[in-house]
């Protein structure tokens, strides 16, 4: 065995950069969220720990993400350089989650207000108008 090990394929690397540029915000929001509402039950100042636990496994997510990256980056081998890339992906998009649904239903909230239905349309609208995404 040579005294140094080959660096892993590039490929996994390159995959993990693209994820956690797509997924690194929203996931980086989730945590300092989660981290906020955990400290907030701590402190007794607001958030109830029946809100501070739902929001846990989000900032676990978040931190095994980060563990998942450190380890791809000292990766020996091809197998376990994709492994950790996979990881490291799907717990980013698990960590993206709640920020990208609440940014999603926010958006959909504020278009369906001027949609037929919607509060801020004249009631002359057949229920044929209303788009499927406001029904």
């Amino acid at each position: 065995m040579p005294a140094y090990a080959a660096p892993p394929p590039q490929a996994p690397l390159a995959l993990a950069m693209i994820v956690w540029a797509i997924c690194g915000v929203p996931a980086l929001i989730g945590a300092v969220l989660a981290a906020a509402s955990l400290q907030s039950a701590l402190a007794g100042t607001g958030s109830t720990w029946d809100q501070a636990l739902r929001f846990l496994p989000f900032l676990l997510t978040f931190f095994g993400a980060v563990a998942a990256y450190i380890v791809l980056r000292r990766a020996t081998s091809a197998g376990q350089a994709w492994l950790c890339s996979t990881l490291t992906g799907m717990l980013l998009l698990v960590g993206a989650l709640p920020v990208t649904l609440s940014l999603g239903g926010a958006l959909v909230s504020e278009w369906c207000e001027g949609a037929p239905g919607g509060r801020g349309y004249s009631p002359s609208g057949a229920a044929e108008e209303v788009p499927w995404l406001c029904r």
